[in-house]
């Protein structure tokens, strides 16, 4: 699923849901490296966090998106990543 969504730009979709879903600048960061198939352990070391501070990161990601998993955040970006008209909105939801 990563391949598909950096296939499709990966940068410009976790951008598009980062300032429709208010990420703070790290948040933001921690989500465009794990799309881009970065490990929890790569971004801290990339960002110089530890791991428990990017998995803060990720609950208030998790909190944001209203999703439980990383997996659900990817699913997200995925649906949005083959919806390129923008018809539906970050929930699936027609616009």
């Amino acid at each position: 699923m990563s391949r598909i969504i950096a296939e499709q730009g990966a940068q410009e979709i976790v951008d598009r849901v980062a300032r429709e879903r208010s990420l703070s600048e790290r948040e933001h960061e921690v989500l465009a490296r794990t799309a881009r198939g970065q490990s929890t352990k790569q971004v801290a070391y990339a960002l110089g966090l530890s791991a428990h501070t990017v998995a803060y990161y990720w609950a208030q990601i998790f909190r944001k998106l209203g999703c439980r998993s990383q997996i659900e955040v990817m699913s997200l970006l995925f649906r949005r990543a083959t919806d390129p008209t923008g018809a539906r909105d970050i929930d699936g939801h027609p616009r």
